[in-house]
């Protein structure tokens, strides 16, 4: 009885290591795996959130162009009304040149004194 009883122990914790080193190689190998998933994630995020930044950069650059066009002719008409402004703007096909923008408008400066006319 004693032998089956040691023989029964010695399965018994034989059984109960493979057991253990199974779980203690399954957590690792889970812990390795989850790493290796955040770290792809991070990846992918940080390429797409620098893909929208380039194209945000982007298009306010071709902003920037548009209002530099403005800027330009300004400078060569010297004094532009608003026919003029709306007919430039019409011209430059905004949703093609400049995707995103949906307009340019005139500010014009009015002086305190003509407050009152404009209004």
């Amino acid at each position: 009885m004693a032998i089956l009883d040691r023989h029964w122990r010695s399965e018994n914790g034989l059984a109960l290591s493979v057991l253990l080193c199974g779980l203690v190689i399954t957590g690792a190998s889970a812990s390795l795996m989850v790493r290796e998933i955040n770290s792809q994630a991070n990846k992918r995020f940080a390429q797409s959130a620098d893909r929208v930044a380039d194209e945000i950069q982007g298009r306010l650059r071709i902003s920037g162009l548009g209002l530099s066009g403005l800027r330009a002719f300004f400078g060569s008409t010297g004094e532009v009304n608003r026919r003029q402004f709306q007919k430039y703007v019409a011209a430059l096909n905004l949703s093609t040149e400049f995707p995103g923008v949906r307009g340019f408008g005139l500010i014009q400066r009015i002086e305190p004194n003509d407050l009152d006319r404009m209004v």
